[in-house]
Order: structure tokens, then sequence, then C-alpha cells
């Protein structure tokens, strides 16, 4: 859930959300790409990937969005993260020898 919640999220940001509202549709559009492209990583179980692109969707995050909006989204990264790190444990474990 908590990668559904972040694209949904991301997705749904109202124009007044972002520092530029001008530009609110080109940096929406940014994210959501940004979201895409470690979305595909989960998908193809490269976790550890997608735990390394999530700091500079964060970063990204808190250049374009106002402060209240930005701490939310960044709950969502803080969950998709544990997420993520949870999938490279658990392909960890299944890669061990038994």
């Amino acid at each position: 859930p908590a990668w559904g919640y972040l694209e949904t999220d991301i997705a749904t940001l109202d124009d007044e959300a972002f520092l530029n509202r001008d530009g609110a549709s080109t940096s929406r559009a940014a994210l959501t790409k940004q979201f895409n492209a470690i979305f595909e990583k989960v998908s193809s179980g490269k976790y550890d990937e997608a735990v390394a692109m999530l700091p500079p969707l964060s970063a990204d995050i808190d250049r374009v969005l106002a402060a209240k909006q930005a701490a939310a989204l960044k709950l969502q990264i803080a969950d998709a993260t544990r997420m993520a790190e949870r999938g490279m444990l658990w392909k960890t474990r299944a890669s061990a020898p038994h």
C-alpha cells in the first residue's frame, strides 16, 4: 500500500501545493516520472536501487512543494523506504544457502 499511497498523493497534489503554481503541472509530471522509475525498480526486485532513488525524490519534493505538503509526502517516502528495505531483506534471505 505504501507505493500506491505515494503514487496517488503525487498525482492528486493541488496546484496550490507547489511553490511555483504556474509550473505545478510540469513539477507534478517530473515527480510522477521519478516515482514511476523507482516503482519500476521495485517491480523488478531491484529494491536496493529503489532505496537509492528515494532520497533524490525527497529532495525534489522539498524543492518544489510547500512545507506542509512536502512533509506529508516525505512520510509516504519513509513508508516506501521501509517496504523496499523489507524487500531487500527478503531477497537476501531467499538467496541465502539453506
